[in-house]
């Protein structure tokens, strides 16, 4: 078992040259996937991170958050590992 998204589950799985094919959720911990997040170093400008937090709350209300998540994710279900 691997405590990872998907997504980097399985490019960590390809970047050893194994196939990814073979591995599936066995469940899912949503409490830590959802919202997406972001991280701040102890020195960031407080400004910065109210910036930061209006920005992505425009792009949650505008759908662009959405769309873009869709987008990628969908994209990267259906890349293949070089060589499988």
């Amino acid at each position: 078992m691997l405590p990872l998204t998907s997504f980097v589950a399985r490019a960590n799985i390809c970047r050893e040259g194994y196939s990814h094919k073979g591995v599936e959720t066995v469940f899912r911990i949503d409490t830590l996937s959802n919202p997406l997040w972001a991280v701040f170093s102890k020195g960031t400008s407080p400004e910065l991170v109210q910036e930061m937090r209006a920005a992505l709350k425009a792009l949650k209300k505008d759908g662009v958050a959405e769309r873009l998540r869709k987008r990628y994710l969908a994209e990267h279900h259906n890349r293949h590992c070089a060589g499988f």
